[in-house]
């Protein structure tokens, strides 16, 4: 499946202290109102290949590990390396169980830093993060990092789908309500550039993100660049919030679609 991408914008800033910073006080949004990952792409990884039994596999700028439960749930050996206090801490709390079952571990790492030994992952995976990276610095640690030469790194997204008009609603909600402007380049130039080919791998899975007006809230509240409950500008998006849910919620529930793009070149 080779195939190009939709060029969209991808941040330039690598993680590390300037992550950590991010998401102070975001620990308990990110964990319950984030969007998921569609079950297929996990059927997709392990019927691939991608993700094989016993492995051992590390998501870097894991977040608070939403990502990582359904490989959890399948046995499969995960370390969450992630910058910001805030979400590990939340990640520990969320997957204790896992913790208790040496199935699941965070570490206090960043992308160019993870902190991990030498050859100790089968797979890397960067979900919903490599836009914080300096690619060249990741490309060099995951070298490291990894048991094998092959680069065994898959990059996602989850994307809001562009073909819903709720997309452009909570896209211009942000922008007027934005507290920081990141700077951007090309994610299809990026993925080129650390792939090291234009001919990389790329899938694609439907999903959605369904939430209450607690959950939409909530949600964005989690979003580093959008105002927190104890930031002067929070009430003003949160009217504005309230309104586009009233525009697009169908029986209290609001339902933002989102193509789930995976990149990846093992050759």
């Amino acid at each position: 499946m080779n195939h190009k991408t939709v060029s969209q914008p991808q941040a330039t800033t690598d993680t590390g202290a300037f992550r950590q910073g991010l998401y102070v006080g975001r620990g308990q949004n990110y964990t319950h109102y984030r969007p998921d990952y569609p079950p297929t792409l996990y059927d997709y990884l392990i019927a691939n290949g991608i993700v094989r039994p016993n492995a051992v596999v590390a998501d870097v700028g894991a977040g608070t590990g939403i990502f990582t439960e359904p490989l959890l749930q399948r046995g499969i050996h995960c370390i969450a390396v992630e910058p910001n206090h805030d979400l590990q801490q939340a990640a520990r709390i969320t997957y204790a169980d896992f913790v208790n079952q040496g199935l699941f571990r965070v570490v206090d790492g960043s992308s160019d830093q993870t902190q991990l030994a030498d050859g100790c992952v089968d797979v890397v995976f960067a979900v919903q993060a490599f836009h914080w990276f300096d690619p060249e610095k990741f490309k060099t640690e995951c070298r490291r990092i990894l048991r094998t030469d092959v680069q065994r790194v898959v990059l996602i997204w989850n994307d809001r789908d562009f073909n819903f008009p709720i997309r452009d609603a909570i896209k211009d909600l942000s922008r007027k309500h934005q507290i920081r402007r990141d700077r951007f380049a090309n994610r299809e130039e990026s993925l080129r550039d650390f792939f090291g080919t234009p001919d990389y791998h790329v899938a694609q899975f439907k999903h959605a993100h369904h939430m209450d007006r607690a959950g939409l809230l909530g949600f964005l509240a989690s979003i580093s660049s959008l105002p927190k409950a104890a930031d002067s500008g929070f009430e003003a998006m949160k009217n504005d919030a309230e309104a586009m849910f009233a525009q697009f919620a169908v029986n209290g529930v609001l339902t933002v679609p989102y193509l789930t793009q995976m990149y990846w070149n093992f050759e």
